[in-house]
């Protein structure tokens, strides 16, 4: 688009566009952000715990698996 502005500018002056402005700008209005209310509050080991039972429960682990699962052990094993 610019190269075609360009040479519009050297071979045809004559030519040239009008500028089209908006003047009907969106006006923004701001509010305060209302907190959120988790539906189910477990905590951090209860989501751990989950998440490592349903790993440990697969029957195919892949690579990401088994390291998931270590890593989940790892950071209960820290939080204990």
């Amino acid at each position: 688009m610019m190269a075609a502005k360009i040479y519009q500018m050297i071979y045809h002056p004559e030519l040239t566009q009008s500028t089209i402005v908006c003047t009907n700008e969106p006006k923004l209005s701001y509010s305060q952000p209302q907190p959120v209310s988790p539906v189910n509050a477990r905590s951090k080991k209860d989501e751990l715990l989950s998440s490592l039972e349903y790993l440990k429960n697969k029957k195919v682990k892949t690579k990401q698996d088994r390291d998931s699962i270590y890593t989940i052990e790892m950071v209960l094993k820290s939080m204990s």
